[in-house]
């Protein structure tokens, strides 16, 4: 509730990550920069952020590389999510029924009253 506060425990969660991942550009990637660590839902884990150190993960961002659709050989959305976006508990996506958005921004986690 304290943006001093939020903005401090915000600061030290980044500088916590920026120590556990390795690139410094996935790193910045990961951090929470348009809300206060805490308000949306957490990677409670074992070893998640360094999971990115692997050479079988990669990070997609979607900011930069939005979601178009889905095709037989790979993801593309962004334009069908923006016309009619219609979902089962914020966890499934009409008209995709093997695609499960349990972190994303529909999901459960997401605040109630749906802003961002």
């Amino acid at each position: 509730m304290n943006p001093e506060i939020s903005a401090y425990f915000g600061d030290f969660v980044a500088e916590k990550i920026r120590e556990r991942v390795k690139d410094p550009a996935i790193a910045d990637k990961l951090i929470p920069k348009d809300h206060g660590f805490g308000s949306r839902r957490l990677p409670l884990e074992t070893r998640y952020f360094e999971a990115y150190h692997r050479d079988n993960v990669e990070l997609v961002d979607l900011r930069e590389t939005p979601i178009e659709r889905i095709t037989a050989s790979g993801v593309l959305l962004r334009d069908l999510w923006e016309e009619d976006l219609r979902t089962t508990m914020g966890l499934q996506v009409h008209g995709f029924p093997n695609l499960f958005t349990t972190m994303a921004t529909l999901a459960p986690a997401a605040p109630a009253d749906g802003h961002q």
